[in-house]
């Protein structure tokens, strides 16, 4: 199903008027606006408030167009001022963070390196046969 031909007049009307459209799309809005009342009145509309748009008119001080100028292409200080705190406030969060990260990253690697040790001696402790008990503990004895 294709789109709905009303919503698309309407959207080819607009343009018409803002930006210009092809000529394929003008002609099909043509024939179309000659057939659809609706749409014809919303045309009809919209070039009414266009009309009442440029009607619309009126006349400013030259020094305040020019005040408004002159705003418009001063630099603008205040900002580049927020921005360079604003980017030094990030430069410092990330040096704080770094080594607080690797301390956490080190501190978990440690306790499952200690996790990981435990279990393996657990499993060796189970795997030894009871008749090799005596000869470990003295080994350990000895070793001490």
């Amino acid at each position: 199903m294709g789109p709905d031909p009303h919503q698309r007049a309407r959207f080819l009307v607009g343009e018409a008027r803002i930006a210009g459209i092809a000529l394929q799309d003008a002609l099909w809005l043509q024939s179309h606006v000659a057939e659809c009342t609706e749409c014809a009145l919303y045309a009809e509309e919209l070039e009414g408030v266009v009309r009442g748009l440029k009607a619309f008119a009126f006349d400013l001080d030259p020094a305040m167009t020019e005040r408004i100028q002159d705003a418009l292409a001063a630099p603008v200080r205040k900002h580049w001022l927020a921005r360079s705190w604003a980017l030094a406030a990030a430069v410092f969060l990330i040096v704080a963070a770094v080594p607080l990260y690797k301390g956490v990253r080190d501190a978990r690697r440690e306790k499952d390196d200690a996790l990981l040790m435990e279990r393996v001696e657990n499993r060796v402790w189970r795997a030894v046969p009871v008749a090799m008990e005596p000869l470990i503990q003295s080994q350990s004895e000895e070793s001490k």
